[in-house]
């Protein structure tokens, strides 16, 4: 069977994306936020968020003023967190800032059952895309532990 020239594979696709800066990044970032509650604490975690990462530098936003002072305090022990948890994920800084937190209800987090009738397809869609999310990373961290 001929290929046609400009379909690509899957695997160039994901190949392309891990060689690109930005998507690395941003893959850091989402297994960072997977287990961000256990690197934070409960506490905090309703507090902050990790929005970005750049050059080594986590930058996290702060729901107030008062936990970004109170975080400048607990940088080193939250960076031995996230090395303790993924220690491929070289974080030389952190920087805490003002900004949106979306942790309230974490995609990577268990949601609670709703009654059938109030399930809409967008919901299983969701829900079928962050379990391949989930499958996905596994399988990044262990080809990267098998290497």
């Amino acid at each position: 069977m001929r290929r046609d020239s400009k379909i690509t594979e899957i695997q160039d696709l994901v190949k392309i994306a891990f060689n690109n800066t930005y998507y690395r990044s941003s893959l850091k970032v989402l297994l960072i936020k997977r287990k961000w509650i256990d690197i934070i604490g409960k506490k905090l975690f309703f507090h902050t968020s990790p929005e970005k990462m750049y050059n080594g530098i986590l930058y996290v936003n702060c729901s107030h003023q008062g936990w970004i002072q109170t975080l400048q305090f607990y940088k080193n022990e939250i960076i031995e967190n996230i090395q303790k948890y993924y220690n491929d994920i070289q974080v030389k800084e952190i920087i805490f800032k003002l900004g949106k937190i979306d942790n309230q209800q974490s995609v990577f987090q268990p949601k609670e059952k709703k009654e059938e009738k109030n399930i809409t397809k967008t919901d299983e869609t969701k829900e079928g895309l962050y379990k391949s999310l989930n499958i996905f990373f596994d399988l990044c961290r262990n080809r990267k532990t098998n290497t």
